[in-house]
């Protein structure tokens, strides 16, 4: 065992906040990519642990990560903390959150439909930072209950959880009580055969989005007004979300979800920039740009694939760990003012470091 030697909230506190690099940094960080996954490759204290059919390599990084959840949970299930006892409230968030992927999550690409649910918040009595074992375990509980009715309230038949976001709500805060919330992805309906990030075809016209609404539609070619409950921004995070990629059980600990800067990320292979014509790789358009046609649809499909790894490789470098990406919620939008107003399609991703079970011998 483990014991005292893990800390979580000095796990938790080195990558909790990152700064944002500028566009430099970030074409330096894309250059180095392969270097890194060299350096992964050869550092990693392997181990193996053999299935029926090939054999699973898991670390001793993921040997500690599930012994300390276990502990924690048997701890706060069996009630075996003693009376006051207390710890922090980054390590409250941290439990909480691993506990709950460990338990619940389903890293399965292979899902049609993706809900993603910030209706939970929790009340968390706090004192000089810390928290009591009492709070905690309540809200545990309040966490699983909902996120158990919310699978059930989902009609498929095949639904699970994705992943799951503990963060504390209001930052500013002392003595008395903060609000802790979750955001959970559910993936549910089966996609049968894989997606691999599929090109868009001749008739993949679609409205931009409708900002929270996200709905439009096609909106040219001959399926035009069909479908719309969909649009731009949902199509591109479906085929992002769903290449059908089969792994190992695992679960994600240390869930993050940076701010990313489409400006920051200008099309390499744009033939005429200054045209406001898929000018970055997202959306980032003067005006209001309603109609997507096949070509902008695919730019900025592999355009936020794009996006999605220099964001993931930013965070690598800045925290030193292994994240990798869980999802994305993508958002079409149009912002007035400054003149004649802005259309973009803002991507969500959120990336987690994987930790794979290893069943009890």
């Amino acid at each position: 065992m483990w014991g005292n030697s893990f800390k979580p909230a000095e796990y938790f506190s080195n990558f909790q906040k990152y700064n944002k690099m500028n566009k430099n940094i970030i074409y330096i960080i894309i250059a180095i990519f392969g270097v890194i996954l060299v350096f992964n490759a050869c550092n990693k204290d392997m181990k193996t642990n053999p299935n029926n059919t090939n054999e699973i390599y898991w670390t001793a990084e993921d040997l500690k990560i599930q012994n300390s959840i276990i502990n924690f949970q048997n701890k706060i299930f069996n009630n075996t903390y003693k009376s006051g006892e207390e710890l922090t409230l980054d390590s409250a968030i941290w439990y909480l959150e691993a506990m709950i992927n460990f338990n619940y999550s389903t890293l399965d690409s292979s899902y049609v439909n993706l809900t993603v649910d910030t209706t939970f918040e929790f009340d968390l009595p706090i004192n000089n930072d810390m928290v009591n074992y009492d709070d905690v375990t309540e809200a545990s509980f309040a966490m699983e209950e909902h996120i158990l009715n919310f699978l059930e309230q989902i009609p498929d038949d095949i639904k699970f959880m994705i992943v799951g976001d503990v963060r504390i709500k209001n930052a500013d805060f002392k003595n008395g009580t903060t609000t802790i919330t979750i955001s959970t992805g559910y993936g549910s309906s089966y996609l049968p055969g894989p997606g691999w990030y599929n090109p868009f075809g001749p008739d993949d016209y679609w409205k931009y989005g409708d900002g929270p609404n996200n709905m439009g539609g096609y909106c040219a070619g001959p399926n035009q007004g069909q479908q719309t409950d969909s649009d731009a921004a949902m199509q591109i995070a479906y085929r992002i979300n769903n290449p059908n990629i089969v792994t190992h059980p695992s679960y994600f600990t240390n869930i993050e979800q940076p701010q990313i800067m489409i400006y920051y990320y200008p099309n390499p292979n744009d033939p005429n920039p200054g045209d406001n014509y898929i000018e970055y790789l997202s959306l980032w358009a003067n005006g209001y740009y309603e109609c997507l046609n096949p070509e902008e649809m695919n730019v900025y499909l592999y355009g936020n694939l794009d996006i999605i790894e220099a964001e993931r490789l930013i965070l690598v470098a800045n925290t030193g760990l292994n994240y990798e990406f869980a999802y994305t919620v993508m958002e079409g939008g149009f912002a007035a003012g400054g003149g004649s107003g802005l259309t973009l399609i803002q991507p969500y991703p959120r990336y987690g470091i994987r930790h794979y079970y290893i069943s009890p011998k």
